[in-house]
């Protein structure tokens, strides 16, 4: 864990799966829920010290 950092961003990448879920989508949610869970610990931890830990989670994009 950083222990001495009082900047910085963690990004990640997430999925709408997480919380929609869908046929055929058990392996992809799951996948993708354990990137959700801890990218919330370090989010709270490293929060008051500066450093930002988000997850990026896009949609669905409808192309032709």
């Amino acid at each position: 864990m950083l222990t001495h950092r009082t900047r910085g961003s963690i990004v990640t990448m997430a999925s709408g799966a997480v919380d929609t879920g869908g046929a055929g989508l058990l392996c992809y949610g799951a996948a993708k829920a354990a990137v959700v869970q801890p990218t919330r610990t370090p989010a709270t931890e490293l929060g008051p010290r500066g450093v930002r830990v988000n997850a990026v989670a896009p949609g669905w994009i409808r192309t032709p």
